[in-house]
């Protein structure tokens, strides 16, 4: 609701624009709540508060006192007066009440009244404050993933998957975002393992690729050829060895943020062809 007024007093409809107009409307809020937190009349009052306001803002003026030469006793001249004990009371009732309780007095409610309802507008515009904000990064975010480069790989390409031939062939790529992707470097290997043993270690074989795939551009990594011997092909046949196709895509999108792709695929001599390997196929998740 506060989000909408502001679009229609300013004419804006720009997050950042709402952040910084809601900043200044707390500051003016707040400044608003410490002027009305401290009421006009609070002030100390003196022992006759009123005494101004019964004489027209004049203070009364006092005949000078005089002395009678001639009835006065001359013994009682400098004896100094004592204070009436029974106008004791009467002084302590007239000392101004404490500032809570003019706070509290009826007088006083609006003044409080109108505080309570201005701390209530800095905490809801804070509140408001903090799901504009929290709105602002997730469309960033959105914005982001819309628009960076996002690269995928398609199935390997490869011939001659067969004893004593040499596998030949390629790995193609593209870019499916809508920005280029920068700093591309692609690797991949033949790998040659016992059944029943993990992939491990890194991908040392750089292929040569473009170090910038535009948005729905395509490139290919080339495989090393591999020669497959007699001994190794029957040991692939009886379970007990397999060759796998490794490899890892790294670049990064126009926000600087680097990502990667690693891709793994497996020799079936039955068949003669690669397949999809059940692990290493992973992307990051770096946003």
């Amino acid at each position: 609701m506060l989000i909408n007024v502001l679009h229609l007093l300013f004419g804006v409809k720009c997050f950042r624009v709402t952040l910084i107009l809601m900043k200044y409307l707390i500051a003016v809020v707040a400044l608003a709540v410490c002027c009305i937190v401290i009421p006009v009349d609070g002030q100390t009052a003196g022992e006759h508060p009123n005494a101004h306001q019964k004489n027209g803002g004049k203070p009364k003026e006092t005949p000078p006192n005089t002395v009678n030469v001639e009835t006065v006793n001359v013994n009682k001249i400098n004896v100094p007066q004592q204070p009436d004990p029974a106008r004791k009371p009467d002084q302590d009732s007239q000392k101004s009440p404490s500032y809570l309780h003019r706070l509290i007095a009826p007088e006083g409610l609006p003044n409080l009244v109108l505080c309570l309802v201005g701390i209530a507008g800095v905490i809801a515009a804070f509140c408001t404050l903090q799901e504009i904000q929290a709105t602002g990064k997730q469309t960033d975010r959105m914005i982001k993933l819309e628009q960076r480069a996002w690269i995928q790989t398609h199935s390997p390409m490869a011939v001659g998957i067969n004893a004593l031939n040499p596998i030949r062939g390629y790995l193609r790529f593209r870019n499916g975002g809508r920005t280029p992707g920068l700093k591309v470097k692609a690797f991949c290997s033949v790998i040659r393992l016992e059944r029943g043993l993990s992939l491990s270690g890194t991908v040392e074989d750089r292929a040569d690729i473009n170090p910038i795939i535009p948005s729905d551009g395509m490139d290919a990594i080339n495989i090393p050829e591999t020669v497959i011997s007699t001994s190794d092909w029957t040991e692939m046949l009886a379970g007990k060895l397999d060759f796998f196709i490794w490899g890892k895509i790294m670049y990064d999108d126009i926000f600087n943020v680097h990502h990667w792709l690693e891709f793994c695929y497996v020799v079936d001599c039955k068949s003669e062809s690669v397949k999809l390997h059940h692990e290493h196929n992973e992307i990051d998740s770096n946003e």
